[in-house]
C-alpha cells in the first residue's frame, strides 16, 4: 500500500481521482462477498455510486477582487509535485504561471513573451556580467523554460537539464520553449554532471521545486563537480531563496551555501533587490568565479525587461549581500541538512502565496 500510493497512485493521479478510486474498490470488494453470501450477481450494484468519483473535479475558476480571471487550464500529477498552468486575464493583460506543489515556478506575459518575476533578470544578468564572453551554458531546472529562452536571445547555446519528464513536456505545450539553442536532457542534475563530458562557460542552478532545495546539488563535492565542467574564467550561477537581508532574519542557509562554495571558487559574490520588504523572502543570486573577469569584453546590451520586475532588477547588482561570519557551516555530501536549516523560509513563502494567490487555485 505505501509503495503503490507513494510511487504510482499520487504521482499519476488527482487526489479525488484517488479517494473515488479506493472507494471504487472497496464497494466491489463489499459487492462480491455480498454476491457471493446471496448467491446473485446483482449485488454487484452497490459499487456503482462510486463510479462519479472517478472523473477529475474541473479546473478552478476564479474572479479575483480586483477583477482579474484566474483559471486553471491544465493540471497533471507528478512524482515531483502536481503541476498547474494557471492564466489570469485582466484585459488587455494576460499572464501564465507554472506551479509545482502550489508553488510558482516561474510566469511568462504571454503578449511580450518577457518573464514576470526579477529572478529571471538576475540570473541572465549576473551571467553575462560576469562572463560577458560565454557561448555555451548549462542550465539545471527548466520550470517554464524561461531562463534557457532568454539565454538563447543573446546567442549561446546548451543543455538544459530537467528531472521531470512532466514538466519538460509543460514548458513546450504550454510556455513555447523551442528546443533550438538549449537541447532538454531529462536527468537529475547532479547525476549528468557528474558523467557528462561537456565543458561550459556558465553553469546556472535553478532546481528548486515547490519549498524543497535538492540538497546534494548544494554540498563542496557538487560544487567541485561544477567547477571541472567550466571553462577557464567561467561561472557558476546559483538562484537560491532567502530572507530579505539586513532584518536581523537567520540566513544560515544562504550563508552556508555561499561559505561552501567560497571553498572551490576564488571569488563568490551574493546579489539581492534592495526592494524588498525587510522579513520577506527573495531570491538570492549567488556568482562563483573562476579567474578574473575578463573586462576587454563589455556585456551585452540587456533584453526589456517586463515593467513588474523593473523596480527589482534596476541596480540590484550594486550592493553585495555580507553574510554574517558566525553562521552557517560547510555542506557536504555527509552533512547538509539544508531543508531542516530553511524551515522558516518555506514558511514565509508559503504564506506569501496563500496571501497573493486564490485558494481555489492552489488547492486545484
Amino acid at each position: 500500500g505505501t509503495v503503490a500510493t507513494g510511487f504510482w497512485l499520487i504521482p499519476s493521479f488527482h487526489v479525488d481521482q484517488i479517494a473515488g478510486g479506493s472507494a471504487l474498490v472497496l464497494l466491489l470488494l463489499s459487492g462480491v462477498l455480498l454476491g457471493t453470501s446471496l448467491k446473485s450477481a446483482g449485488a454487484l450494484v452497490v459499487a456503482l455510486p462510486a463510479v462519479f468519483f472517478l472523473k477529475a473535479p474541473a479546473l478552478s475558476q476564479v474572479v479575483m477582487e480586483t477583477g482579474t480571471k484566474a483559471e486553471v487550464v491544465f493540471r497533471q500529477g507528478s512524482f515531483y509535485g502536481p503541476i498547474s498552468v494557471v492564466d489570469y486575464t485582466y484585459p488587455p493583460n494576460h499572464t501564465r504561471e507554472m506551479l509545482i506543489g502550489g508553488t510558482i515556478q516561474g510566469g511568462v506575459d504571454m503578449i511580450s513573451g518577457e518573464p514576470l518575476f526579477p529572478y529571471a533578470y538576475y540570473l541572465e544578468r549576473a551571467a553575462l556580467t560576469f562572463k560577458p564572453d560565454a557561448r555555451k551554458a548549462l542550465v539545471i531546472g527548466l520550470g517554464p523554460g524561461l531562463i534557457p529562452a532568454r539565454l538563447g536571445r543573446y546567442g549561446l547555446t546548451g543543455t538544459v537539464v530537467e528531472i521531470d519528464p512532466h514538466v519538460a513536456a509543460v514548458a513546450q505545450d504550454y510556455f513555447g520553449f523551442r528546443q533550438d539553442a538549449f537541447k532538454i536532457v531529462v536527468a537529475d542534475g547532479r547525476q549528468f554532471i557528474e558523467s557528462t563530458t561537456e565543458i561550459f562557460d556558465v553553469i546556472l542552478l535553478d532546481a528548486f521545486t515547490a519549498e524543497n532545495e535538492p540538497s546534494h546539488m548544494l554540498t563542496r563535492e557538487a560544487f567541485q563537480a561544477m567547477k571541472r565542467h567550466l571553462n577557464p574564467g567561467g561561472v557558476f550561477v546559483i538562484n537560491l531563496a532567502a530572507m530579505a537581508p539586513y532584518a536581523g532574519a537567520d540566513n544560515v542557509v544562504l550563508d552556508s551555501v555561499l561559505r561552501t562554495m567560497s571553498e572551490v571558487f576564488p571569488e563568490t559574490r551574493a546579489f539581492c533587490s534592495s526592494t524588498t520588504s525587510p522579513g520577506s523572502v527573495d531570491n538570492f543570486t549567488l556568482v562563483g568565479r573562476l579567474g578574473g573577469r575578463n573586462t576587454a569584453v563589455a556585456p551585452p546590451p540587456f533584453l526589456p525587461v517586463h515593467p513588474m520586475a523593473a523596480a527589482s532588477v534596476e541596480g540590484f547588482m550594486a550592493t553585495s549581500y555580507i553574510p554574517n561570519g558566525s553562521l552557517g557551516g560547510v555542506y557536504t555530501d555527509d552533512w547538509c541538512p539544508v531543508e531542516a536549516q530553511g524551515a522558516n523560509i518555506k514558511l514565509i513563502v508559503r504564506k506569501q502565496l496563500i496571501a497573493g494567490t486564490p485558494a481555489e487555485i492552489l488547492l486545484d
